[in-house]
């Protein structure tokens, strides 16, 4: 399960290039940006109307690409070599990772809290797509600010509030059982710490 990390032009911040203003390639596909909305679109920016269409893209197009400068994408998270989440419009995160071969997906996961119609909102998947040894996951971004942006700003009363809520959440999703340590899909979970060696998921029946 263990990922090889790359830098260079190969480094996982310049896993996202921009063709034109409208228009950015990730691996072997394109993200494109209508003005308008449309019938076919991946998903529709309520904030603006216009529409994102995600495709494959051609060989001429790759060779067109270059680092991203646009008003549509910002970078807003970068775990060094490991991961980067890019803003697309007002309405979307695109979360770029290695792939880890025998981990569940985080769209499979995020899909099945979504199924168990939890008390709190999870973001929706807009789309998941693979590229060699990297995933590109669309998500709905939730409306309000991230705690870690809001927490210096925070009275202690509002600290206190936020932290209960998200014990609340941890105890209502430990509620959810099941009979192995894994995915909800029954493959590997990415902390490899948690399964024991040569063994596949972890039977909860015998601890």
């Amino acid at each position: 399960m263990g990922v090889i990390r790359k830098w260079g032009d190969g480094h996982i911040k310049k896993s996202l290039k921009q063709i034109d203003p409208n228009t950015w390639l990730l691996g072997n596909f394109i993200l494109r940006r209508s003005p308008n909305p449309s019938n076919t679109a991946t998903w529709i920016d309520t904030s603006d109307g216009s529409s994102y269409l995600l495709e494959e893209a051609s060989t001429s197009q790759s060779c067109m690409a270059s680092s991203p400068d646009s008003p549509y994408i910002s970078l807003v998270h970068d775990a060094g070599d490991a991961s980067v989440v890019w803003a697309i419009g007002s309405n979307a995160l695109c979360k770029i990772r290695y792939i880890e071969k025998g981990v569940t997906p985080e769209s499979v996961t995020l899909n099945y809290v979504q199924g168990q119609q939890p008390s709190f909102d999870t973001p929706k998947v807009l789309g998941h797509i693979y590229d060699k040894d990297r995933s590109y996951l669309f998500l709905q971004r939730l409306p309000g600010r991230t705690l870690d942006s809001a927490w210096p700003s925070l009275t202690e009363e509002r600290r206190t509030h936020y932290v209960n809520t998200i014990a609340a959440i941890c105890e209502e999703m430990a509620n959810w059982t099941g009979c192995r340590l894994s995915g909800v899909d029954g493959q590997d979970i990415p902390e490899p710490y948690l399964q024991p060696n040569g063994k596949e998921g972890y039977d909860t029946k015998t601890t």
